[in-house]
């Protein structure tokens, strides 16, 4: 049951690709969250064999959020989102 008086927020999120092994093929999905980090972990409630955060809450080093289109992770992950932004995770690479 809804709480009275709170505007749950809605976000797309835009799935790696190798979320589709885990997710069945699923390239997106929409969670609620009021920040960057509690729609990461909606997404992982709602979604258990999708692993993003370390044991130490922290986001695994090789991924990257970004929020319509700007990065936000690591200084902005209790960045506020709006209804309606896009949360994009996605594989970051090194090398040369």
């Amino acid at each position: 049951m809804a709480n009275k008086g709170v505007c749950l927020i809605t976000v797309k999120v835009l799935l790696p690709g190798f979320s589709e092994y885990y997710l069945k093929g699923l390239k997106e999905a929409e969670v609620e969250g009021s920040k960057v980090d509690e729609v990461l972990h909606q997404l992982m409630n709602k979604y258990p064999k999708l692993k993003l955060l370390d044991k130490n809450g922290k986001l695994l080093s090789h991924l990257g959020i970004y929020v319509n289109g700007e990065i936000v992770y690591p200084e902005e992950f209790d960045r506020l989102v709006q209804d309606g932004d896009e949360l994009s995770i996605v594989m970051m690479f090194d090398g040369g």
